[in-house]
């Protein structure tokens, strides 16, 4: 046997094997409350591991125009009453300022320069609620998900969390975000708040799996928020039992998408969306 058949007749079976994996349909077969469709969201955005920070306005929307679902943003409350996209309890550890966004009014915030300090991003600032929903026209299209943020230093916790459920109130009323807002709580004070103020919004729970399942079954809420390694296909199957959804997150590479999506999610928020979004297009 020449060399090239030699390689050939080894070639020929890894073929076979990359494509008969490849076209699997059993790694897609998904058995959810959204009829076997998972919605596929960006972590702040394009996720951790892209050129620019989650929450930053080009990685919010750079992961819409991939056609993603929607996505994931983490929303925090400044000293007067704006809310803003950043994950971190304080600036220092991703931007050029100091402080605590709750500390802080929106225009000292501005005036102050507080953009993010890694190597490719010195020319962004922190970008408001306001401002994003205002540059995306077709909003109608996607699903958004807020992860609350509470860092704040008020000695009046109760008047900071009703005060925080207005301002979420405001944004959707003048974005008519009703209909495609997900609204992610680890507060139970927060969350009646959230409730009694916004009632139509779908919330999610995002704590243990005992602790999250018990407070979804109180509240009747839409699901859950959950580290797709805390959690098991069986615990999402008793979940589901209950009507409640589950968003799984914290996929960092792309096997986790694929162990993710065998626990049968409905909705995965994932840092490797462009390969998630491709397995959704086998």
């Amino acid at each position: 046997m020449n060399k090239k058949n030699k390689f050939n007749y080894l070639l020929l079976p890894l073929i076979l094997l990359i494509f008969s994996c490849k076209h699997d349909k059993s790694i897609f077969s998904v058995d959810n409350l959204n009829n076997g469709k998972v919605e596929c969201f960006g972590h702040g955005g394009m996720g951790i591991q892209w050129k620019f920070p989650i929450d930053s306005k080009p990685s919010l929307q750079e992961v819409l125009s991939f056609n993603a679902d929607g996505t994931e943003m983490d929303v925090q409350m400044t000293k007067d009453s704006i809310l803003v996209f950043y994950h971190d309890a304080d600036l220092q550890s991703s931007t050029l300022c100091n402080g605590v966004i709750n500390d802080k009014t929106w225009n000292e915030i501005v005036n102050d320069n507080c953009r993010f300090n890694s190597p490719l991003s010195t020319t962004l600032n922190i970008t408001s609620a306001d401002d994003f929903f205002a540059s995306v026209t077709n909003r109608s299209q996607f699903i958004f998900t807020f992860d609350t943020k509470l860092y704040n230093s008020q000695l009046d916790y109760n008047n900071y969390l009703a005060t925080f459920a207005r301002a979420v109130k405001r944004l959707v009323r003048k974005y008519n975000l009703e209909k495609n807002l997900f609204v992610e709580v680890q507060d139970e004070q927060l969350l009646n708040y959230l409730q009694s103020t916004i009632p139509e919004l779908h919330y999610f729970f995002y704590a243990s799996f005992d602790k999250a399942f018990q407070i979804a079954k109180q509240y009747h809420l839409h699901g859950i928020t959950i580290n797709f390694e805390d959690i098991s296909s069986a615990q999402v199957d008793s979940l589901h039992a209950h009507n409640i959804h589950v968003t799984l997150f914290n996929m960092q590479s792309e096997n986790d998408n694929l162990l993710a999506l065998r626990k049968n999610p409905d909705y995965l928020q994932s840092d490797k969306i462009n390969h998630l979004l491709s397995l959704m297009k086998e």
